[in-house]
């Protein structure tokens, strides 16, 4: 599903979530994912996640939907590879995407790479088991 706007998305937010009450014994529930444009107030894209498929997978279905020239993509760290980054340029947006705790890897990477300069300065790692 895609939803025509006059001018840019603006701010568009990806995020995937387990329907409410859809897994029962004989399925594992119905899983969508959703492209919100805050510019248009309004869903942009949506589409289900089969069950033999994954977030990223899908993710990158619905962003080479989008008209993102010039839009500011959003999602949490489950959207944190480097084919979604691509996809996200080759469109013409720009993107700002979570590391979380349960990423320390990819945390110690980004304090690396961006030294003095990096979001993450001066907060300890997460502790194991975390």
């Amino acid at each position: 599903m895609l939803v025509a706007g006059d001018g840019p998305l603006g701010h568009a937010a990806i995020d995937g979530k387990r329907l409410r009450g859809s897994q029962h014994e004989t399925s594992p529930g119905v899983h969508m994912l959703q492209a919100f444009s805050t510019r248009l107030q309004a869903t942009v894209g949506s589409l289900a996640v089969p069950p033999y498929s994954g977030e990223v997978v899908e993710a990158l279905k619905l962003i080479r939907d989008l008209p993102l020239d010039g839009a500011v993509v959003t999602g949490d760290a489950a959207f944190t590879y480097r084919r979604i980054v691509e996809a996200i340029l080759e469109r013409g947006g720009h993107y700002f995407l979570f590391v979380k705790a349960n990423q320390p890897e990819l945390q110690a990477e980004l304090r690396h790479a961006f030294g003095d300069d990096s979001p993450l300065k001066g907060r300890q790692p997460p502790r194991p088991g975390y």
